[in-house]
């Protein structure tokens, strides 16, 4: 015989209207509900990586300037754009000089005789002053508005001529010799010549000076 236990009904009937809800289960398994269209993968299109754009530059040159007289030797630097947008020219014992503003045309120096030809021309980095180098081994400071010279350093017959030019800062210029020598001038200082890298077997016809101006770079003859 089964008594009838009233606590355990009323348990029985608490936990049904409080808890299980007059829910027979406890877990109730129910489908994911849809994800939103914006969160689902697409793969109508595959991705591509985006093409950088490229410069375009034209066949044909924008200008053309007659340069008769200029020498043709690989090894010579006989023009040098400056930061003001003037173009230096070297035409045998000359130095032209055309302007891009006003696009006009001059003769700024002419080398005595005796001391040309012209072997390497180079704008200090702010364009006021173009340095020259002469075949008799003499480089020379020049103002391109007037043409004067602004320094000069002393004709030596036992300098071979420089066939390379490159500006350390706006007072330091670096010249490189056929004989390999390379050489640091500073124009402010009685004696110009400050610095003198050899080593080199032969000519040093290209010179460029790094960012920074620690190092520089050579190209050799």
């Amino acid at each position: 015989m089964v008594r009838y236990n009233p606590h355990r009904a009323w348990r029985q009937k608490l936990l049904d209207e409080c808890i299980l809800k007059n829910r027979t289960r406890i877990l109730a398994f129910k489908s994911a509900p849809d994800a939103p269209t914006s969160m689902l993968p697409q793969f109508d299109e595959p991705i591509r990586p985006q093409k950088k754009q490229q410069r375009q530059i034209s066949k044909e040159p924008e200008r053309v300037l007659d340069a008769h007289g200029m020498l043709d030797e690989d090894g010579l630097n006989l023009l040098d754009w400056g930061s003001k947008n003037v173009l230096a020219i070297a035409l045998g014992d000359k130095v032209c000089l055309w302007d891009d503003a006003n696009k006009s045309t001059k003769v700024l120096l002419e080398a005595v005789e005796g001391s040309g030809p012209i072997t390497s021309i180079s704008w200090s980095p702010d364009s006021t002053v173009l340095a020259v180098a002469l075949g008799n081994s003499v480089l020379a400071l020049v103002d391109p508005a007037t043409g004067q010279d602004v320094n000069v350093t002393e004709d030596d017959e036992n300098l071979t001529p420089v066939l390379s030019l490159a500006w350390r800062s706006n007072s330091i210029l670096t010249a490189g010799r056929s004989d390999g020598t390379v050489v640091d001038y500073d124009f402010r200082k009685d004696d110009t010549s400050i610095c003198f890298y050899n080593g080199h077997r032969r000519g040093v016809c290209s010179l460029k000076w790094s960012d920074n101006k620690a190092v520089f770079g050579e190209r050799r003859a």
